[in-house]
């Protein structure tokens, strides 16, 4: 049922892919939280 509701409210929908960190990402990051990422360990 998720499925079926996903995909009418995606039918028209337009994707915008992303680039880049997020602040939230960066914050933690610069706070100790979260250990930084090489580029060539990402997808």
């Amino acid at each position: 049922m998720t499925a079926a509701l996903l995909d009418r409210l995606l039918h028209h929908a337009h994707i915008v892919p992303i680039a880049g960190e997020s602040y939230r990402l960066k914050h933690q990051r610069q706070a100790g939280m979260v250990h930084a990422v090489e580029r060539s360990q990402i997808g």
